[in-house]
């Protein structure tokens, strides 16, 4: 039962962000083409961020035990020294000259020593995204 209320679930929240992606495109280029690239761009980009945390996270398969949060977040700052920490307005303001100089989202990433989902969620916040 549990299998098919998770299977209705995804189901129901996928159907979801279609219309929603449809909903928000401009009249003019509301086409089920656009949609379609719309969708598969984000749902590229999230896979692309779940395999970045699956790593980072080193989440286990299914019957393998999970390793501690602490040794997780110490593997993360290994590669992302300031990950997990409460951003600065000097990282604030650093972050908003080089994404309108057109610094990509990885290079920011470097340049914070954040994950590049930290940086993509900050500048969302920011209203720059």
């Amino acid at each position: 039962m549990q299998e098919v209320m998770w299977s209705f679930m995804v189901d129901q929240t996928i159907r979801q962000a279609i219309m929603h992606c449809w909903m928000m495109l401009p009249e003019e280029e509301r086409s089920l083409e656009r949609v379609e690239k719309e969708i598969f761009r984000l749902v590229q980009r999230a896979l692309q961020d779940l395999k970045e945390d699956i790593t980072a996270f080193e989440l286990p398969e299914a019957g393998e035990s999970k390793p501690s949060g602490d040794k997780q977040l110490a593997k993360i700052r290994a590669k992302h020294p300031r990950a997990y920490e409460r951003w600065t307005e000097a990282e604030d303001d650093l972050l908003r000259r080089r994404f309108k100089e057109g610094i990509s989202i990885e290079e920011l990433s470097k340049v914070l020593r954040r994950q590049s989902s930290a940086v993509r969620s900050r500048l969302q916040k920011l209203g720059l995204v």
